[in-house]
């Protein structure tokens, strides 16, 4: 153990030290300091388990210590040396963490071992905890890395309360919901701290043998509502043995929440799918289809593998953005070589992908570059303007947010008047025909492939007034949206 006196009278300080050198106890160091600041560069190359500290003193007095010595990465047990008229000054020190407090007039050797001695028994346990907590955390990544040859842990010294009672495990974002709110979930049940893994807290519930799987589901869903927290959840499992098959299911079951438009999932038992060869297979063809320039078989082909992640759910979210985004990156670079783009900015690209929350996000994006190329509007005139270009790809991408050519010409940083004249000059059709017909091709396109309304496609590509959306509709396509609809539903 290592102990710090800080206290700016000498004669404490020296007493102290003699005293405790003198005591029948483990001590590995102890050292002293006349305040607060001088303390503080102590603790810059030394982790001190104890350190007794005095309330009133120069520089830094001993609440700002403390306050100081509760944000270190390594908290020690504080014990907090006062005067008669500081009862005030503990009282506060103790709301701070303080372990405990000592009158400097009745500070004598009994006192200061057995004050040493509880303190021993406690950094002791913190130690233990501490090294369980490690071992736990280990534990977990090894199971859920598939790393078998690491598992050579006593689950029953890791989880000694974990007993043949039916259990079942919970996982959820450990930033998104504080351990305090965790009694009212499975209220009644005992709770288990099983780990941390990355971004995740893991958690044993002990239940009821025959608990039924509604109740579950019922009790996760008005937690999740209350709480705006998504939660994967194994089925109910019994015994230490099973154990790291349960945490994989509680991990798989949270993962498939990607997939869902549900704020918690329930481990439905079947086998956990990670084969992901036929869908590297249809990638790799979607990437030679770019390559070649066949926009449309690299469309067909990632329509099946949307399809194909939506029926697997693979439990890899990680990779199934990494997936979408090596296509979209190829498309973009594909063609800005051919010119009908800027050059893109993948790193944009790429942060979309990685932030996105849920599958149907990805696939929005994907989709956005995909079905709503226009095969009449691919090729542009080698000697396009960079301004031209950009605004196209703003175009692209923000369609359904531009209200005005204003918009478009303020993003290219240039009057609206010079572009418009530069537009049309280029590409042969003024900006606001363009817009509007990229518009309505993304309506189309969204009447033939959804059943959303005809009012909530309308807002969805940027026109609120759904009167006018039909009457241009019509006037491109000669049918109303609703009758254009129809084509789609009789084959």
């Amino acid at each position: 153990m290592k102990i710090l006196i800080v206290d700016d009278e000498a004669m404490i300080r020296e007493w102290m030290e003699r005293t405790i050198e003198g005591l029948p106890v483990d001590i590995q160091q102890i050292d002293t300091a006349n305040d607060g600041l001088d303390a503080l560069e102590r603790f810059k190359s030394t982790v001190y388990d104890l350190v007794f500290v005095d309330v009133k003193m120069p520089r830094m007095n001993g609440m700002d210590l403390i306050k100081k010595l509760n944000n270190l990465p390594t908290i020690p047990l504080i014990v907090v040396l006062t005067s008669h008229d500081q009862f005030d000054y503990a009282r506060e020190a103790l709301h701070l963490n303080a372990y405990e407090y000592i009158l400097k007039s009745e500070c004598s050797k009994e006192k200061l071992l057995d004050l040493i001695n509880k303190c021993q028994s406690l950094i002791k346990k913190k130690r233990i905890d501490m090294d369980l907590a490690y071992h736990r955390s280990a534990f977990l990544d090894a199971v859920l890395s598939d790393n078998t040859s690491k598992l050579n842990f006593s689950l029953n010294n890791l989880f000694p309360k974990l007993t043949n009672t039916p259990y079942m495990v919970i996982t959820y974002d450990q930033a998104l919901l504080p351990d305090s709110k965790l009694h009212t979930l499975f209220n009644g049940y005992r709770r288990i701290f099983i780990g941390n893994h990355h971004a995740l807290t893991f958690f044993a519930y002990e239940v009821a043998s025959d608990i039924a799987p509604e109740d579950i589901a019922s009790v996760l869903n008005a937690f999740t509502t209350d709480y705006d927290v998504t939660i994967g959840c194994s089925r109910p499992y019994t015994g230490l043995k099973d154990l790291p098959l349960a945490l994989k299911r509680a991990f798989s079951a949270k993962q498939k929440l990607f997939y869902l438009d549900s704020n918690y999932y329930i481990d439905d038992a079947t086998e956990i799918n990670d084969d992901m060869k036929d869908i590297e297979a249809q990638c790799e063809c979607i990437i030679n289809n770019i390559k070649s320039g066949d926009l449309d078989k690299a469309r067909d082909h990632l329509s099946i593998v949307h399809h194909m992640i939506t029926q697997l759910k693979p439990v890899a979210v990680d990779y199934v953005k990494n997936v979408n985004y090596n296509i979209l990156s190829a498309l973009l670079i594909y063609l800005s070589k051919s010119n009908q783009r800027v050059i893109p900015n993948l790193d944009e690209l790429k942060s979309r992908m990685e932030n996105s929350q849920h599958f149907s996000d990805i696939k929005s994006y994907t989709d956005e570059y995909f079905y709503f190329l226009d095969p009449v509007q691919r090729t542009f005139p080698k000697n396009c303007s960079s301004y031209v270009l950009e605004s196209i790809n703003y175009i692209h991408t923000r369609y359904n947010a531009i209200e005005s050519i204003a918009q478009i010409a303020n993003h290219v940083h240039l009057n609206t008047d010079y572009f418009s004249r530069l537009f049309k000059k280029e590409i042969g059709i003024p900006a606001s025909t363009y817009l509007m017909n990229y518009k309505l091709e993304a309506a189309a396109q969204l009447l033939s492939t959804t059943t959303e309304t005809v009012q909530e496609i309308s807002l969805k590509v940027g026109y609120s007034n759904v009167s006018y959306f039909s009457k241009i509709f019509k006037a491109k396509y000669d049918l109303q949206p609703s009758q254009y609809r129809m084509q789609f539903s009789e084959h």
